[in-house]
């Protein structure tokens, strides 16, 4: 390429890499300012989440499977092969402000039951427990549900009475709790 040819481009590269190099800060500072924002305060209140299980508060309520007994030919003062039981759970939402679904579930790793001790979900204590699932909806927020988890020992001919003489039988049940998605508008 001739002179001429290069002395307006060199000329036109010199201007441009002056240009930004040196006025590029206050371009990129109008960019940034017209990109800031005020400093406005958003604010917003979040729904009100309350559960109780049993009148508490706490997140696991310990029931005695002694207190739970029913009417069996066994004992009714101490748990043994072939007694059974009720528990009531009663699940409190009261003051939530949103609509909620529910899961009960026996905590496997923290549970310490007899072979032969058995949940269920019905008093003819012919479903097994596997987990309870229910929803609360808005309407219904105020009023407390009662959910009833039957537990019976199988009395059988293979002694477990020496395996659990003196020992703790845990039921740790779980209860998961969140706020119910309802789809359309």
């Amino acid at each position: 390429m001739s002179n001429k040819i290069m002395r307006p481009i060199v000329l036109i590269l010199s201007v441009s890499l002056l240009y930004f190099g040196y006025l590029s800060p206050s371009i990129e500072k109008a960019y940034a300012a017209y990109m800031t924002s005020r400093g406005d305060t958003l604010s917003f209140e979040v729904a009100k989440w309350s559960l109780k299980v049993n009148y508490k508060t706490r997140e696991s309520v310990t029931i005695e499977l002694k207190d739970t007994l029913i009417q069996n030919n066994y004992s009714m003062t101490k748990v043994i092969p072939g007694t059974k039981g009720k528990i009531d759970l009663e699940i409190d939402f009261t003051n939530t402000e949103v609509s909620t679904k529910y899961n009960i579930s026996v905590d496997a790793t923290n549970s310490s039951l007899p072979d032969n001790l058995k949940l269920y979900t019905d008093a003819e204590m012919t479903n097994e427990l596997t987990s309870i699932d229910g929803v609360v909806n808005l309407e219904d927020i105020d009023t407390a549900i009662t959910k009833e988890i039957y537990w019976k020992w199988i009395f059988t001919d293979t002694d477990e009475t020496a395996d659990w003489s003196n020992k703790d039988i845990t039921l740790e049940l779980v209860l998961n709790t969140s706020q119910r998605i309802i789809e359309g508008p």
